[in-house]
C-alpha cells in the first residue's frame, strides 16, 4: 500500500509543535511567577513608603528613618531587576509563541496535503474498481452474447 511521502516530515512537525507548546507553557508559568513577585515587591514598596510617611509625621528616630530609606532602596533595586526579568520573559514567551504559530501553520499545510493525497488515492482506487467492474460486466455480456 502506498504511503504519504511527507509523513515523516508531518510527524516531525507534530513533535516539534508539542515540544514548543510545552516550552511555551513552562515560560508562561515562569512569567506568571515573576509577575507575582513584581506585584509583591510593589506592595512591599508601598508599605515601606507608608511607614516612612508615618515616621516623618511622628518625628521619631532619624536612624529608623534612614533604615527605612535603605530598605526602600534595596526593595526598589529588586523591583527594577524583577521588572527587567519580566520583560525578558515576555519577549521569550512572545518569540516562542511566534515559533509555535509558524510550526502549526506548516503542520496544517502538510495535513491538508496529506488529506488531498488521500482523497486522490481514494478517487484512483474507485476508478480502478469501477474499471474492473466494467470489465467483469463486459466479459459477462460478451459470454452471454457469444
Amino acid at each position: 500500500m502506498a504511503r504519504f511521502k511527507l509523513e515523516p516530515v508531518l510527524n516531525y512537525k507534530q513533535k516539534v509543535e508539542e515540544k514548543l507548546a510545552k516550552e511555551l507553557a513552562h515560560l508562561e508559568h515562569q512569567l506568571r511567577e515573576k509577575q507575582a513577585f513584581v506585584r509583591q515587591l510593589k506592595r512591599k514598596k508601598e508599605e515601606i513608603l507608608n511607614k516612612l510617611r508615618s515616621c516623618q509625621n511622628d518625628v521619631q528616630d532619624v536612624g529608623e528613618i534612614m533604615a527605612y530609606f535603605h530598605y526602600l532602596a534595596a526593595v526598589e533595586y529588586k523591583f527594577k531587576k524583577a521588572q527587567r526579568e519580566v520583560n525578558i520573559f515576555q519577549k521569550q514567551w512572545e518569540n516562542k509563541r511566534q515559533e509555535l504559530i509558524f510550526i502549526s501553520k506548516e503542520k496544517k499545510v502538510l495535513e491538508r496535503l496529506k488529506e488531498r493525497w488521500q482523497q486522490q488515492r481514494q478517487l484512483l482506487l474507485r476508478r480502478k474498481e469501477q474499471y474492473l467492474l466494467d470489465e467483469v460486466g463486459i466479459n459477462g455480456f460478451i459470454r452471454k452474447e457469444g
